[in-house]
């Protein structure tokens, strides 16, 4: 697929919409705001993070826990938000965001540091309004490497005279067969193990042995986007926006699979910032050597001006459509990807009381929510 960079910057969604953790050498500790308010109550949360320099490593990351986060609205109305996970804060339930509003993020560390966004305001987005497959193969096209895939293309509009930007992003969900693996050791989920049960090995008994486990119920894999696509309408005012590239899918299995598309209309700042990040990424292979400043997004550290802040508050109207990827076109004479890093399973042989089933633990790269719109 498409060269994957460190900083895969705004993933929206719950995989987080930031990812920095090894977005440059840091020399500083740098707070990074990954902050999302949408019309869509179910997209919207704000996850903090800090980096720090690490002689191991280029930069060690961490959660920011402890922090008091409120959403002023027109600087009236306060909205608070709650840490319901590590570093992860939440709107009250149905919260979104209205057209015609300001937002500003205000965000106070457990160190007593202070923090400000730049107001913010949402623009409502047209709706996807078809969704297009084109199947590939190696010789047509580049982006999958050594394997076939889709190509996935949408349909949309563009309001008239006036400035509008756009972003896109995606969310594949396949069904998952195996939800554990265990090197060199053997799985148990019993009353003796943590609820996600433990991989045990006895000194060199299951040396150079690698055993998948299969899921105890339905299960899916989720993979999100790993590239910036954005679009300014400079060239398009009012036209359609049609066959824009939005994804391309490589045969992970040979069933179908669904693909969550999400369309977002960001502001001209956001859209500026996005452009940045995928230039210095493609342009340099990487952030590694990108300094802090030239990454300052729209929040401010008021209380030390000098403190560097990594990511946006992004408001944004977004348009959702799941697709249903149907894999009936592709021949079936290579071997599909899969999810082992392109190996065959190797379930641990059977015996009366071996092996056990894994459970599906909701992460962000698997689920047992059945997505809307699977076809059993």
């Amino acid at each position: 697929m498409k060269k994957l960079y460190f900083l895969s910057v705004f993933a929206f969604l719950s995989a987080c919409i930031l990812p920095y953790d090894k977005a440059f050498k840091a020399q500083r500790t740098v707070l990074i705001i990954d902050a999302l308010l949408t019309d869509n109550p179910s997209l919207n949360k704000i996850t903090l993070s800090r980096t720090e320099p690490s002689p191991a490593i280029d930069v060690y990351s961490f959660k920011e826990t402890g922090a008091e986060i409120f959403l002023l609205i027109d600087t009236e109305e306060h909205i608070i938000l709650t840490e319901n996970k590590p570093g992860e804060y939440y709107f009250p339930q149905g919260f979104v965001a209205k057209e015609g509003l300001s937002y500003f993020l205000n965000i106070t560390t457990a160190d007593g540091s202070y923090f400000e966004s730049d107001p913010q305001r949402l623009t409502p987005t047209s709706p996807i309004e078809s969704v297009t497959q084109v199947y590939k193969t190696e010789d047509e096209a580049d982006f999958i490497g050594a394997r076939d895939g889709h190509s996935i293309y949408l349909n949309s509009s563009d309001e008239p005279d006036q400035k509008n930007f756009y972003r896109w992003d995606w969310k594949l969900y396949e069904k998952a067969t195996w939800c554990k693996t265990c090197n060199e050791s053997i799985y148990y989920h019993d009353d003796t193990t943590p609820p996600e049960g433990e991989c045990r090995a006895s000194r060199g008994q299951f040396r150079n042995l690698v055993f998948d486990y299969s899921c105890d119920g339905e299960c899916w894999r989720i993979i999100p986007s790993q590239n910036t696509n954005i679009m300014s309408d400079e060239f398009v005012d009012g036209r359609p926006i049609q066959n824009r590239h939005i994804a391309d899918i490589p045969i992970y299995q040979y069933r179908g699979a669904i693909l969550e598309i999400f369309q977002y209309s960001i502001d001209e700042t956001v859209y500026d910032y996005f452009k940045l990040v995928q230039g210095v990424a493609e342009n340099t292979g990487g952030l590694a050597d990108t300094p802090p400043a030239s990454l300052q997004g729209n929040v401010r550290c008021i209380s030390n001006p000098d403190q560097p802040v990594a990511g946006m508050f992004i408001v944004a109207g977004v348009s959702k459509t799941n697709y249903w990827l149907d894999r009936s076109d592709a021949p079936t004479d290579f071997p599909a990807i899969g999810f082992l890093d392109g190996r065959f399973p190797n379930p641990e042989p059977t015996t009366p009381t071996r092996p056990p089933l894994a459970p599906c633990l909701e992460s962000l790269g698997f689920t047992s929510t059945k997505p809307v719109g699977w076809q059993d």
